[in-house]
């Protein structure tokens, strides 16, 4: 099984980049792990996902290394709008 802290650092590298273009610096929680039956890949799976927040707006990503079908791996309003200091 592949180790999901792995994966989070390139989806967290991706996000971070993408982020610190809108201006936003990122503060980031504890990836979190979630062991067991995963539907979507059809086999057992340590799925992880970590938030991180903006430390000047409060918006934030969602990072998941097995998003199920109808999500996306990297996810949230920081990547989507410019940061707005307040």
């Amino acid at each position: 099984m592949r180790k999901p802290e792995g994966a989070m650092s390139s989806l967290k590298k991706s996000a971070q980049r993408s982020t610190s273009l809108r201006n936003h610096r990122m503060s980031w929680q504890p990836i979190t792990i979630h062991e067991g039956w995963t539907p979507h890949c059809g086999r057992t799976a340590a799925r992880a996902s970590q938030i991180g927040s903006c430390r000047d707006c409060g918006r934030v990503v969602v990072l998941t290394n097995y998003p199920a079908p109808n999500d996306i791996a990297i996810g949230g309003d920081a990547l989507a709008v410019n940061c707005e200091r307040r």
